[in-house]
């Protein structure tokens, strides 16, 4: 879990929202963070996609070599 506050800075879009009881930083000062979230989440996306990438071309990989391996296990031996 991310310890931050707002997208692109702390002030933007921060949980608890502003309103006539919550300024625009209540949720720097309630938990104590100086972080915005952009970065973070940007950094877990990127990681993620990855590994999706690599689970699709891993799968591609062994499909392919299933289909070598029975197109070799059908061959006529001469």
């Amino acid at each position: 879990m991310h310890e931050c506050c707002g997208l692109h800075h702390i002030k933007e879009k921060a949980w608890p929202f502003q309103d006539q009881h919550h300024a625009a930083d209540a949720c720097a000062t309630m938990f104590g963070r100086q972080e915005s979230c952009f970065g973070a989440w940007r950094r877990d996306e990127q990681v993620y996609a990855g590994l999706l990438l690599l689970v699709a071309v891993v799968s591609f990989l062994i499909k392919v070599s299933f289909i070598v391996l029975l197109l070799c296990s059908f061959a006529p031996l001469n």
